[in-house]
């Protein structure tokens, strides 16, 4: 933490609400840190500082120094001291994990979210897609609608337990592991800004809850992970990057419970983030009939005379209805980030444990960047503007070294499963009240979307995927 000095001579040097309204910014950022880092970066500009919590932090939705931020992370800056609380969710796994262990972690990772890997999933997506297409038409008859929210979280647990740990889970396991996540994010996100939380082996209400859906989580993973390391077999997926695994020093291989931590970070990170996004996206696009047209169009004229698989690779349109979903609603709102040194940006000193806040959600809507911010237009991620655009105004998957590894899964994920759910379905909302979000770990609706469908008759995927 800062001396008083130290924090009255930076919060004099910049923009923002001042030094003594501690408790007034921290109630805001608890109640609603979204409009609180909207309304700062409107009234106090692209950098502002204030105490929060305790801390002197510096808000920042500059690109320019967002860039530097993020490109010298690990040398000048590290994760904050916040993420510490992440760990009683996701443990030590590669979200929170830091120095030369996240270096190992992500090293052991990053050859199975290479592109050409991931090309290589896509018939996975297009399989996982249509078995859950196949059960809408019973449920239109007998509900009128659906929960895309949780049709899209079953969809993703599906795609990522068959794609990095090759297992094939039944609809309970995906229930309960969609419901484990819940709770815990739930949870961390109460104690996240709490000044002093118990620690989790207190009976408390929140604290059996919490270890409840952890008991579960651990309950369908664990036996994953043991069934794999009796078996000794050789899949080229995540889990088996793991198991094989040899410390170079000690030749130990990683424990149980650390490929257990991995397993929940890529789970939080890789099913529930693109989830939510997926079903913000279908409730944008069931207000906008035309778009969802030009959507079919495309598909329809790029999978004619080929595969999906090999279509998919030409189709535009859904991916930039998905990456405009991301600038409206981008699954990670804020990233946290320490000095571990005192440095210099444009003048202005920022002592050594300096706290910064870098917000995806308030840099996504500020004007000077992004004209008209709050309006749904998927043309901002034509080719040309996308060349034009300034560096880090636009980042949903961080940046730098530890940019999320599992940006090309989502990505295309959102390519395979939007144009196939609106091939087969008519989308409508069953209300057009305004679209609300909570910052929690990641930003959720505040409530489930509920969609009507139906059935579009038109050839299965199952027709059109042969071809070619």
């Amino acid at each position: 933490m800062l001396s008083l000095i130290e924090r009255i001579q930076l919060i004099r040097k910049q923009p923002g609400p001042g030094l003594w309204p501690v408790l007034k910014v921290t109630k805001q950022m608890m109640h609603d840190p979204l409009e609180t880092l909207v309304q700062n970066m409107h009234e106090f500009g692209d950098i502002v500082t204030y105490q929060l919590g305790g801390e002197c932090t510096v808000q920042v939705t500059d690109p320019e120094f967002i860039g530097y931020i993020f490109e010298h992370d690990g040398q000048t800056f590290k994760k904050a001291r916040s993420y510490t609380r992440l760990e009683r969710l996701l443990g030590k796994g590669l979200v929170t994990s830091s120095g030369q262990q996240w270096k190992l972690q992500r090293t052991m990772a990053a050859p199975l979210f290479h592109p050409k890997k991931i090309a290589d999933t896509t018939g996975v997506i297009i399989e996982e897609t249509e078995t859950l297409l196949s059960t809408w038409i019973d449920k239109q008859k007998h509900q009128g609608s659906i929960d895309i929210s949780d049709e899209m979280s079953r969809l993703t647990v599906s795609v990522i337990m068959k794609v990095l740990f090759s297992v094939s889970l039944s609809d309970a396991d995906k229930d309960t592991i969609k419901e484990s996540l819940e709770i815990m994010q739930d949870y961390v996100h109460k104690i996240f800004y709490h000044p002093a939380p118990l620690p989790l082996w207190v009976p408390s209400q929140a604290n059996q809850l919490a270890q409840k859906a952890i008991a579960d989580f651990n309950r369908i993973v664990y036996p994953i992970i043991e069934r794999r390391r009796q078996s000794r077999e050789q899949a080229d997926d995540l889990l088996a990057a793991y198991l094989n695994f040899r410390d170079p020093t000690s030749g130990k291989e990683l424990s149980t419970r650390l490929i257990r931590d991995e397993m929940v970070t890529f789970m939080l990170a890789g099913h529930d983030t693109t989830a939510n996004a997926l079903s913000v996206c279908f409730h944008l696009l069931s207000k906008r009939p035309e778009l969802v047209q030009d959507i079919r169009d495309e598909f329809k004229e790029h999978t004619q005379n080929q595969s999906v698989e090999k279509a998919i690779r030409k189709i535009k349109l859904p991916k930039m209805a998905f990456q405009e979903t991301l600038r409206l609603y981008p699954s990670v709102w804020g990233i946290a980030r320490e000095s571990t040194e005192a440095f210099t940006f444009r003048d202005i000193r920022y002592p050594k444990k300096t706290q910064f806040i870098i917000s995806p959600y308030a840099t996504h809507r500020n004007p000077r960047y992004w004209p008209d911010p709050e309006t749904f237009d998927i043309n901002r991620f034509q080719a040309s503007e996308q060349r034009e655009r300034v560096a880090y105004s636009y980042f949903p998957f961080g940046g730098g070294p530890r940019v999320c590894i599992g940006m090309n899964v989502s990505l295309t994920e959102a390519q395979i499963i939007i144009p196939m759910v609106l091939n087969q379905f008519e989308l409508s909302c069953q209300n057009f009240e305004d679209l609300k979000l909570e910052a929690r770990i990641v930003l959720v609706p505040s409530k489930h979307i509920r969609l009507k469908v139906a059935a579009r008759n038109q050839p299965g995927s199952s027709d059109y995927r042969k071809v070619g």
